[in-house]
């Protein structure tokens, strides 16, 4: 089972979380498509000058979607979603201890900035073995 989770500090406000936020409008089905085309083109809109600059960045990565201007702003403005990213964040501080950016848990297993291999090592280990060698290819991957 795979949960995806973000995490700002309570009153943090910046190009990140809001991506998060727009992110919530996306339907689930193109939802991670979306986190993917964001992580992608990360260097871009995160290098843009002020909010409003990195918001049309972000506006115009999810314009194929066809979400009109004024849901984009809901989301921006939702409260309720806010507040939970902030308690999402403060309950993997409490929890797991997560005090940077990327953190995975895996298998309860806390990994901090992993490398893609460090990263499938991880998650390979903590599948059951006849998943990992096929996976893999490997009786004894890693």
């Amino acid at each position: 089972q795979l949960q995806f989770r973000e995490w700002y500090p309570e009153g943090q406000v910046d190009a990140a979380s809001e991506a998060s936020l727009l992110i919530r409008c996306i339907p689930p089905p193109e939802r991670m498509d979306m986190v993917e085309r964001f992580m992608a083109s990360y260097g871009e809109w995160a290098a843009a000058s002020g909010r409003d600059a990195k918001l049309e960045v972000l506006k115009r990565l999810i314009d194929p979607t066809g979400l009109a201007s004024k849901a984009l702003e809901a989301c921006l403005t939702n409260e309720q979603w806010r507040d939970g990213l902030h308690q999402q964040g403060a309950d993997l501080v409490r929890v797991f201890a997560v005090n940077q950016v990327p953190a995975l848990i895996v298998d309860g297993q806390l990994v901090v900035r992993p490398t893609r291999d460090q990263l499938a090592q991880v998650i390979v280990a903590a599948l059951p073995p006849q998943i990992a060698v096929r996976l893999t290819g490997q009786s004894k991957p890693f």
